[in-house]
């Protein structure tokens, strides 16, 4: 005999989300703080290519679609964080990321799989 099963299913209304997110003084606060510990972090994690140039005096924190955005100006930022055949990932933003919000990248910047 089967097991009946029961499946729940929670729709969210993105609209009301995003409201509540550009609306809300303590939602806005909570991912500026985020935004600029993945900054600080971000520029910890640059004192091993200080040598390279200015790559991390060009990071700053800006807002972005009702949230906060990290962005690195610096020209060769992407060879920087993701390496080229000539150079390699020293990934200062993707390191960040993962002592920040205790994600886990690889080399290639995605996620691991879980056993799990």
């Amino acid at each position: 005999m089967a097991r009946p099963r029961t499946t729940v299913r929670v729709k969210v209304d993105r609209r009301a989300l995003t409201n509540y997110l550009h609306r809300s003084p303590e939602m806005q606060e909570a991912l500026r703080a985020r935004a600029l510990l993945l900054k600080e972090a971000a520029d910890a994690n640059a004192a091993i290519i200080r040598d390279t140039g200015h790559h991390y005096e060009r990071t700053y924190v800006r807002k972005f679609r009702g949230g906060y955005q990290v962005v690195n100006g610096d020209t060769f930022s992407f060879i920087i964080e993701y390496g080229s055949v000539n150079n390699p990932a020293y990934r200062p933003l993707t390191r960040a990321a993962d002592k920040v919000f205790g994600t886990d990248f690889h080399e290639n910047g995605k996620p691991e799989e879980s056993d799990g």
